[in-house]
């Protein structure tokens, strides 16, 4: 005995993503990155109005480059609006051992603290956490393992680079930071 089920037609499927558009229209649903309301920034001209705060370090340096990267593509902000102070800590944990104890794995764990000031008044708008965990092999030669540790590192201050990024833009797109 065999069953067939039906599947919706093309019309019903229609109906039914254009249902879930309206439903999605009706909670209050913008993009992040869409036009905003009339007479405000959108969230891309103010990401564009942050000065980044210089990092100590390397790691900070290439951190503070990779912001620059994702907020100011067209170069840093005349008068800007907004800082954003970041606080870069890193760490780096052993993971895998052979019988004779010495490692084969390990972890850079990265963690930002920032801030994100108005530049009129100093007061703190918006502040977070993010961090990053990256894996590296531990070889037998220090330079490859040197190199390979120095790429997780690189990849994790991207990662954290796009997700301060991305928690700015919402914020900025939200109604509490449309009043600026």
């Amino acid at each position: 005995m065999s069953s067939r089920r039906s599947r919706p037609s093309r019309a019903g499927r229609q109906i039914g993503a254009l249902l879930c558009l309206l439903a999605l229209a009706g909670c209050g649903f913008r993009p992040v990155y869409g036009p905003a309301p009339a007479g405000k920034a959108d969230a891309v001209d103010q990401l564009a109005a942050v000065r980044i705060e210089p990092l100590r370090d390397r790691s900070g340096q290439q951190l503070h480059n990779f912001l620059r990267d994702e907020l100011n593509p067209r170069g840093q902000p005349i008068d800007p609006a907004y800082k954003l102070q970041v606080t870069l800590t890193q760490r780096t944990v052993k993971l895998a051992f052979r019988q004779d104890e010495t490692a084969t794995r390990a972890n850079v764990i990265l963690k930002t603290d920032f801030v994100l000031r108005s530049t009129k008044d100093d007061r703190v708008l918006y502040s977070g956490r993010v961090s990053s965990i990256n894996s590296y092999n531990i070889l037998d030669d220090q330079y490859p393992t040197d190199i390979s540790k120095a790429d997780a590192v690189r990849r994790g201050l991207r990662e954290l680079s796009q997700s301060i990024k991305l928690r700015l833009a919402v914020y900025f797109s939200t109604a509490e930071g449309q009043d600026l």
